[in-house]
């Protein structure tokens, strides 16, 4: 983790309130993993406390970030110019967990050979990211990338214009599967339902791993479906954090206690054991069958 003054060079408007902002620092780029954030320092008249955002993608000595212009400070910094500096700490939390030597692709497979085949054969990953969730998925997706390794990628979000990095996603080498709410581009309807067409229609492995970012709502749906077919589910938690290291506990969520380490019988809540963990220390990503929906 380092906390330093970093220099913008690029902000770029990609849709409606969406911004992409590129940020030169080599070690946060080149110490960072999918899933990790920043805590960026906006402005010290007008906002008091550091902003959270996902990293969405790297180069040897840049790293970008997505953000929605939602109150006051996202506002100030849509407005940022290249060359302007910020004081950022990160990268962190802890990313999403890779996946085992199992789930790479079987060597000898051939570019365009049926996907279905292809996921016997390994277990492609499959992410679903709804609105500026997709930005820790981009990362990851690259991540993959690196390894020829191609992921099933969904897409979900309110309207057209809130539909972001589908073509870079394909850049990747992914297939994407996009859905808008109110069917003004790709299909009609919450990504969740199609998540789970998917998983009926198409041959999956057991060894396929689902990730997932975006509104809570949905990834409880997705935790809920991944459950269903008894695949393994990473989520990343969007919750509003005051300080990222852990220390103010205010982005705390409950989680599944292992029983066998269960030792305060106060601690129950529908009758389960479960503990508090804050999302930016222990999470962002957790287990989704770890959390207390």
């Amino acid at each position: 983790m380092y906390q330093t003054n970093t220099k913008l060079i690029s902000n770029k408007k990609l849709s409606g309130d969406f911004f992409l902002l590129t940020f030169t620092n080599p070690k946060i780029s080149r110490n960072s993993k999918p899933g990790q954030f920043i805590m960026l320092k906006i402005d010290d008249e007008k906002t008091f406390l550091r902003r959270p955002f996902s990293i969405c993608r790297t180069s040897n000595n840049t790293f970008d970030i997505l953000f929605k212009v939602v109150g006051k400070g996202t506002e100030i910094l849509s407005k940022a110019k290249r060359g302007d500096i910020f004081n950022i700490l990160g990268p962190l939390g802890n990313g999403y967990t890779p996946l085992p030597t199992s789930h790479l692709p079987a060597k000898g497979l051939v570019e365009g050979f049926p996907l279905a085949r292809q996921r016997f054969s390994g277990g492609l990953p499959v992410l679903v990211g709804g609105g500026t969730g997709v930005a820790s998925l981009l990362f990851l997706a690259q991540s993959f990338a690196l390894k020829n390794i191609k992921p099933v990628v969904f897409i979900g979000a309110k309207i057209k214009k809130d539909v972001m990095f589908e073509n870079q996603f394909k850049k990747y080498g992914c297939k994407v599967i996009v859905s808008t709410e109110d069917g003004s581009y790709g299909k009609r309807g919450m990504i969740s339902k199609f998540f789970s067409s998917y998983l009926i229609a198409n041959p999956y492995s057991l060894s396929t791993v689902i990730y997932s970012c975006g509104p809570k709502p949905m990834l409880k749906e997705i935790a809920k479906i991944s459950k269903k077919y008894n695949l393994k589910c990473f989520v990343s938690l969007e919750e509003k954090m005051a300080c990222g290291i852990g220390t103010c506990m205010g982005c705390v969520v409950k989680i599944r206690r292992p029983m066998s380490n269960v030792q305060c019988p106060m601690s129950k809540v529908q009758n389960q054991e479960f503990e508090y963990k804050s999302v930016c220390k222990d999470g962002p990503v957790f287990d989704a069958e770890d959390i207390i929906w």
